[in-house]
């Protein structure tokens, strides 16, 4: 089993098994790259609102909670290397869509107990692809990039309903899914710290498993989260970032002349950032009514989506003041 780039992905190399049944009554396909598993390392994306966590409105515990990553397609339009690779992977995503709706057509019986599907219905109401478009809650279009959807698994308490709130790559072997900054120190993430290790508005290359593709009244793909790489978002504040009283400062008044334009910036920088996180404060609000999460049916999910990328807000810096006691 290794890890291949996502621009080095052959589809010709992918299988699928015969239907299977879990202990759950849960129906599954296994998805194999040449015999084994398909991990895939993804370019550098954005991630507009970073790890999500989905409860039902009316819980009093987690134990139904599930936990997600958007990765966008934003930036494939650009002419730079990482830029080339996410539209690439971008391509591979949408190529792996067709193979598995090619598949659904030739296999309904098999896969849905159907004996004849179209692929008009097929796209309408029998798959929920891996690119996903961004709508509304009304099922609009918005305008803005695509993204694929990174699953996370939770390890449970032994045999028990509750979780221990480690996130996991393997649940047999109790692997752990690895965080690490960019300088390549691992970063602990839990349940408790999963929002300031994947803030909103960071970039993230991970590492993806395509676990299998899950029947239930249609066919959907599980991508879940192996390990990543996060670069945080150059907007959030995580540490000391007050300005100086005037005492405190050497120097003087002229000193703090600088400060004061200085501290336009910063000011406006502040403004930027509360603004950028404010656009998504929707996103936890009303939390949906989730399906299990090993189902992969997301219908209910997709209503309540309406969150929005983060429109850039232009910071507007001070034009510089005359210091005191220097002539212009």
């Amino acid at each position: 089993m290794s890890v291949i780039k996502a621009t080095s992905l052959d589809l010709s190399k992918i299988t699928f098994s015969d239907v299977k049944v879990d202990n759950h009554g849960r129906k599954m396909v296994y998805v194999n790259y040449n015999g084994g598993k398909i991990l895939v390392q993804t370019p550098k994306m954005y991630v507009p609102n970073g790890i999500k966590r989905w409860r039902k409105k009316d819980a009093t515990d987690n134990k139904d909670d599930s936990f997600e990553m958007e990765m966008s397609f934003r930036g494939e339009d650009k002419m730079d290397k990482n830029s080339v690779e996410i539209q690439d992977f971008h391509s591979k995503l949408e190529d792996f869509d067709t193979l598995v709706k090619k598949n659904i057509m030739s296999r309904s019986k098999e896969w849905l107990g159907k004996s004849k599907i179209s692929m008009d219905s097929i796209e309408e109401a029998f798959y929920a692809p891996s690119v996903r478009v961004p709508t509304d809650k009304d099922g609009n279009v918005l305008e803005y990039p695509s993204r694929v959807r990174v699953k996370l698994d939770r390890e449970r308490d032994g045999d028990s309903d509750n979780f221990t709130g480690r996130f996991l790559s393997n649940k047999r072997f109790k692997t752990p899914v690895l965080m690490f900054d960019e300088s390549k120190h691992l970063m602990e993430m839990n349940e408790n710290n999963f929002e300031s290790v994947v803030p909103k508005g960071s970039q993230v290359t991970a590492v993806l498993e395509l676990v299998y593709l899950s029947i239930t009244s249609k066919v959907s793909a599980k991508w879940k989260l192996v390990q990543a790489r996060v670069a945080r978002n150059e907007q959030s504040i995580t540490g000391y970032a007050m300005l100086d009283d005037t005492e405190d400062v050497e120097g003087g008044e002229g000193v703090q002349e600088d400060l004061d334009t200085e501290g336009g910036e910063v000011a406006a920088t502040v403004t930027k950032v509360q603004d950028h996180q404010s656009s998504d404060e929707s996103d936890h609000e009303g939390q949906c009514e989730k399906e299990d999460d090993e189902s992969l049916s997301e219908d209910s999910l997709d209503k309540v989506e309406s969150e929005s990328e983060p429109e850039p807000v232009v910071v507007v810096k001070p034009k510089p003041r005359a210091k005191r006691g220097v002539v212009a």
